[in-house]
């Protein structure tokens, strides 16, 4: 079976982890040296640095791939014609994007597409009433124009959640048989972390530093209108929330803009993922204020190593972490304070939750290929 697997839009974020870690379990698992399988890997040029160089070796002498470096409005035109080439020339049985609109459809293969795009299914989310109307209706047009092209494209879907499966089901008029629910899990990293646990948390122990007896509150996200930042730039301004100190993970640029320095808060810019479980490890309560997502890693990542979860309460969100969390109202700060306050208080062992409700990344590689392989 020839295979192609687009994930030349994934660049940056959780996408590019998904198809990073898919890449990664077909080779562990032996699809890649399975000679009933031929794979063409479409993908970002900056994806290739991060990919094991035995990875890398074995496509190579296996398999085909190739990159899109253009970004922008050419990067979509490269994109496109370069998926028409791949198609007429690899002729591929299958195509999975890993998530999508591809703005582009196969010829004769079967197009399965993974979708997570809160935007397009949550339009009641309180987000949409802080757009300017230009924005507003910018993307109400452009919400319409995906779900149409997202219709044209696929055959079948993939979506994280069961909450996402009904609504896309619903926006895109389409029986719910064609659509996948494959949870998002848990990185491998996490499972590893035992091994270097005392190294990594030496060299992340430095970054976390408070003033005496602080509750040290980890909110892991890159900046974005959505995730709610400026909940927790109230609160660092607020002096009821004085016994916390609060660590965010955004670009010197966007903290610069948005934020004045505070002795309760401290940005420790991107962080690479390798140091996730350390950072984890080294909180008291992990936060996650966001007025949209389909799926959020930091729910798992946070439940897996047993931390607080004191989260914004929404269908998302309650989806995922059901009766784990310590949900707030998204703009309340008493709500926000006290869900803090009882988080710090209670135990909590969610590891086991997630360990039975959620797939590893080996599983979740394995339901991807069977879904391509049996559509």
């Amino acid at each position: 079976m020839k295979i192609l697997i687009n994930a030349s839009n994934l660049k940056v974020g959780g996408g590019k982890q998904v198809f990073l870690s898919f890449l990664t379990e077909l080779y562990n698992k032996g699809y890649l040296e399975n000679k009933n399988f031929s794979f063409y890997f479409y993908m970002h040029e900056s994806l290739i640095d991060e990919i094991d160089n035995e990875i890398i070796n074995c496509i190579e002498l296996r398999h085909q791939y190739s990159v899109n470096s253009n970004l922008g409005l050419p990067y979509f035109f490269s994109m496109r014609a370069d998926l028409k080439r791949i198609d007429s020339k690899f002729i591929p049985d299958k195509v999975f994007t890993v998530f999508g609109p591809a703005y582009w459809k196969p010829k004769r293969a079967k197009h399965i597409v993974g979708f997570a795009l809160p935007w397009m299914i949550y339009t009641e989310s309180p987000i949409y009433k802080e757009l300017s109307k230009y924005e507003f209706i910018k993307k109400i047009v452009f919400n319409k124009i995906r779900a149409h092209l997202l219709k044209r494209e696929g055959d079948e879907f993939v979506v994280e959640t069961d909450s996402v499966k009904f609504r896309l089901s619903k926006l895109l008029n389409i029986n719910n048989k064609l659509i996948h629910t494959v949870p998002n899990c848990v990185s491998s990293r996490f499972y590893n972390y035992a091994n270097s646990k005392e190294e990594t948390d030496l060299s992340v122990s430095k970054y976390l530093v408070t003033g005496e007896n602080k509750i040290k509150v980890l909110m892991l996200s890159a900046f974005y209108n959505h995730k709610n930042f400026n909940l927790i730039k109230r609160a660092v301004s607020d002096e009821r929330f004085s016994q916390f100190h609060f660590f965010i993970t955004i670009s010197n640029e966007d903290y610069c803009k948005n934020f004045e320095d505070s002795a309760t808060l401290t940005n420790l810019g991107p962080v690479s993922a390798e140091i996730c479980p350390a950072l984890y490890n080294e909180t008291d309560i992990v936060i996650q204020p966001s007025l949209l997502e389909c799926f959020s890693a930091n729910y798992v990542e946070a439940m897996y190593m047993n931390k607080p979860l004191v989260l914004s309460d929404f269908e998302f969100s309650r989806t995922t972490v059901r009766d784990n969390g310590y949900y707030f109202e998204h703009d309340d700060l008493n709500a926000l304070l006290s869900a803090l306050l009882i988080a710090r208080k209670e135990p909590v062992t969610t590891k086991e939750y997630v360990k039975e409700n959620f797939p590893n990344a080996k599983e979740r590689a394995m339901r991807y290929i069977n879904i391509v392989v049996e559509s």
